[in-house]
């Protein structure tokens, strides 16, 4: 659903916004895509790598050097150690908790 709905903006040439809780905390040097939401206490470390239309939860923590993938969704409370990376629409679900250095590929769901 995210997906069309990014691809319905993109057509239409609408503006694919950012979407930061006010309550979130991203670091300045984390890089977040068009059409990404980032709920209340979500966290976004340094360094770490968002890709579009994705959802990082409330409570959720991405830690530094992370990699998501387009349309992934970080459920609430997850949190994933530095150097994660996790595919294109992948799932990590409420309260997972992912080592460093993991790798998840797409389409994939973790812990729910």
């Amino acid at each position: 659903m995210r997906r069309k709905f990014c691809a319905y903006l993109k057509d239409k040439n609408l503006n694919e916004g950012l979407l930061i809780h006010p309550r979130a905390v991203v670091s300045a040097q984390a890089a977040l895509q068009k059409s990404t939401f980032v709920s209340a206490q979500a966290i976004v470390q340094a360094r770490a790598s968002i890709g579009r239309g994705c959802i990082i939860n409330t409570g959720a923590i991405v830690e530094h050097e992370c990699i998501i993938g387009d349309f992934a969704h970080i459920a609430p409370g997850a949190v994933l150690a530095g150097n994660v990376t996790v595919g294109n629409n992948t799932l990590i679900g409420a309260g997972t908790i992912v080592r460093e250095g993991i790798r998840i590929g797409s389409g994939v769901v973790v812990g729910a």
